[in-house]
């Protein structure tokens, strides 16, 4: 399962996401969890520290590709 440990904020990626999420928020403020992508893929969050995650930032995965917030 691909990891995403970096977030990307609005602003600082350009590019086609590899998928998007779609997160409520209560689940917006995370350090850790499992996440599925509105196109099936699945990874796990895995951040230094609990960070609020916000509309139109990218989380770095595994392998290079960007997932859309």
């Amino acid at each position: 399962m691909q990891r995403a440990t970096e977030i990307k904020r609005a602003g600082e990626w350009a590019g086609a996401a590899v998928d998007t999420v779609f997160l409520s928020f209560d689940d917006r403020y995370r350090r850790r969890m499992r996440l599925c992508g509105v196109n099936g893929g699945a990874f796990l969050l895995g951040l230094a520290e609990a960070t609020r995650l916000r509309d139109g930032d990218g989380l770095l995965v595994d392998g290079g590709g960007i997932v859309a917030v």
